[in-house]
């Protein structure tokens, strides 16, 4: 398999939690996604017995989230806890949290090539709370080179099902990319 494309990031903020499920608020689709990126960070540990390893065990902890859009709209990011509005209408200005904001939901489509079939992972991150590390600007030069917001998150492993399984993410693969938007709009609570 292998994935090519990375389309339609969708956050929605959590609304309740429980042991056994999340509930999200009214979400959005974030314009223009680049890229996604999940490093997942394991703890392990290994009992040592007769000069060998006896017993070794790993788990999930967490995962570091990293994601990339042409821009990011004021609406987007305030959603997403990177900025905070102050006054209203021309008078509007936005500054940068001093501290994380609550936790989303994070999803995107990503598009896959499988023996020349194309298919759609639709994506679907519980629980993220994110953060921007760095502002870039430069000026013109003799070439084109891109400034694109990258921001940065931490997903946790939270209880999603009745087998008290914990899970940072999870995905379901469509034969059309409208199905897995539609996957992802239900997720997000986000209404045509």
């Amino acid at each position: 398999m292998a994935a090519f494309g990375m389309s339609y990031l969708t956050i929605a903020p959590i609304t309740a939690e429980t042991d056994a499920a999340i509930t999200y608020g009214n979400g959005m689709v974030v314009e223009h996604a680049r890229r996604g990126a999940m490093t997942y960070n394991w703890v392990e540990g290994k009992l040592k017995g007769d000069n060998k390893t006896a017993e070794y065990l790993a788990y999930l902890e967490d995962a570091d989230l990293e994601l990339e859009t042409t821009e990011l709209a004021n609406e987007a990011a305030v959603m997403m806890g990177l900025v905070k509005t102050k006054g209203t209408g021309e008078n509007q200005v936005y500054q940068v949290k001093t501290k994380t904001g609550d936790p989303l939901g994070v999803g995107w489509i990503e598009t896959l090539l499988i023996n020349g079939e194309y298919s759609y992972r639709a994506v679907w991150v519980h629980k993220v709370t994110l953060r921007q590390n760095s502002t870039e600007a430069t000026t013109r030069e003799d070439t084109i080179n891109w400034g694109t917001p990258t921001v940065q998150g931490k997903a946790w492993c939270v209880m999603t099902d009745e087998e008290g399984e914990e899970q940072v993410r999870e995905y379901k693969d469509f034969e059309t990319e409208t199905a897995a938007q539609t996957w992802l709009k239900t997720k997000a609570h986000i209404t045509p």
